[in-house]
């Protein structure tokens, strides 16, 4: 079966899901909320378009570290095998959109996540500078210096 190869960019609608299936692999998954924006119009300005919502799940250590490193709310690009699936909720069959991530990160366009020399690499949290375990902090739009006060690029 013929499985295309897809990019979204989205934040994650919630927290990470993971664990360890019963033959010992490593597995994460999450909602992916995609929304493009659209040129109004009426007025030119760019709109918030429909949000589609999409399972996004990964394995062995790309797993790990989606655990490690994201949680609601981060801004992420997926690269993955697109696959359509159906559930049934209240008695209605529900179409749904999900992706085997081969990999995924930090989308930038947004938020900057800022790496601080003196720890691991991780992930920041995509929202409001707060330090986050492994050496990251995230700022809504823009890089804030750290420490000695100078930028961090």
């Amino acid at each position: 079966m013929f499985e295309p190869v897809v990019t979204y960019c989205g934040r994650l609608g919630g927290p990470v899901k993971s664990g360890t299936s019963d033959s010992g692999t490593d597995w994460a998954s999450f909602s992916l909320a995609v929304q493009p924006k659209d040129k109004d119009p009426q007025t030119g300005r760019l709109v918030d378009g429909p949000t589609t919502w999409v399972r996004v799940s990964c394995f062995k250590g790309t797993a790990r570290n989606v655990a490690a490193s994201l949680d609601k709310g981060d801004l992420v690009i997926v690269v993955g095998r697109q696959r359509s699936g159906s559930y049934e909720k209240d008695g209605v069959t529900h179409q749904s959109l999900e992706v085997q991530a081969d990999y995924v990160g930090a989308d930038l366009s947004l938020d900057a996540w800022v790496k601080q020399a003196d720890t691991p690499l991780a992930a920041g949290t995509g929202g409001g500078g707060s330090a986050q375990p492994g050496g990251f902090e995230s700022y809504g739009g823009f890089a804030q210096p750290q420490g000695d006060g100078h930028a961090p690029y």
